[in-house]
């Protein structure tokens, strides 16, 4: 007697990925292990995307395009998962432009199966350039996010992304969100305030394309440092971060641990400054800052401009 696999729906937002379109669809539907289905929106492509989207339709049935206005990143994926039909075990998100290893969902069921609570999996990434060369990978330094640190950064990589049709219904018994920085983010700050866990898998399972038209990427070298120096002094982005955190304590008022909410309500609260937003975004997992980085920086900056 045949054993079952789970299935999976793979949820796609594309918009102009004309170039790289073919072989990220080609990685997903070659994974092992699970049955398989291709939830795709598209936003309001203007090149090639949405004629190659239906000759892939026509070659397999399980993969489903939806045409749609542009409406920009989060907005997309929340579609996807209010709008998903079909039931299928777990959920994971995609993006157009990268390169799935062909157990990338196998290992992250794997793991996801072990687990109770409400999860999320993620895992490392291999950033990878046009021509598909490795230039790195990206992991965690250290334990993965908490509830304390989530408000302020994400570590929930949205293309390593999956979890189960269990939170996939808790995420439809909210209304839609209207202050979500990313998909991402939201679901990673969602898993933790309901008490659930960020299930973080060290193995990369993803090549993570790095190039000019990415909607995010990975700065390296300097540009990670000036990166982590806007984290502390960008009063906009903390503006959003809070307001991202006082939404979701509204949302899962009656819904999670009364302690959870009110870490949530008073994120803003709490850090005050560039001074507190330093020692905050210095205990993150990605992040390894020291002094001497610091000064290294000041230096850099007068020496150079």
């Amino acid at each position: 007697m045949p054993v079952s696999r789970p299935s999976v729906t793979v949820l796609l937002c594309t918009h102009n990925g004309e170039r790289f379109l073919r072989e990220q669809l080609d990685t997903i539907l070659v994974q092992q292990d699970v049955d398989l289905r291709i939830a795709v929106r598209d936003d309001g492509s203007t090149d090639s995307t949405r004629n190659i989207l239906q000759s892939y339709a026509e070659r397999h049935e399980n993969v489903q395009p939806v045409y749609a206005a542009r409406a920009g990143v989060p907005a997309g994926y929340f579609e996807l998962m209010w709008s998903a039909g079909h039931q299928t075990d777990y959920y994971a998100f995609a993006d157009q432009d990268d390169v799935w290893a062909p157990r990338k969902l196998a290992e992250a069921i794997r793991l996801l199966e072990r687990c109770r609570a409400p999860s999320l999996y993620c895992s490392a990434v291999e950033l990878i350039s046009d021509e598909g060369k490795v230039l790195g990978v990206r992991r965690l330094r250290n334990a993965p996010a908490t509830l304390a640190t989530a408000p302020i950064q994400n570590v929930a990589i949205g293309n390593t992304i999956v979890f189960t049709h269990e939170v996939l219904q808790l995420v439809r018994k909210l209304p839609r969100p209207v202050a979500a920085i990313m998909h991402d983010w939201w679901m990673q700050l969602l898993v933790l305030g309901l008490g659930g866990s960020v299930l973080y898998d060290q193995v990369p399972r993803c090549g993570y394309r790095q190039h000019a038209r990415n909607a995010l990427g990975f700065p390296t070298g300097l540009r990670s440092l000036e990166a982590w120096v806007a984290e502390v002094v960008d009063d906009d982005k903390y503006q959003r971060c809070k307001r991202q955190a006082s939404e979701m304590a509204v949302l899962l008022r009656n819904l999670a641990p009364v302690d959870n909410v009110e870490l949530l309500d008073s994120f803003g609260s709490t850090i005050q400054g560039s001074a507190a937003r330093f020692m905050h975004i210095k205990r993150c997992p990605f992040r390894a800052v020291t002094l001497g980085r610091w000064i290294w920086y000041c230096w850099h900056r007068m020496r150079h401009g």
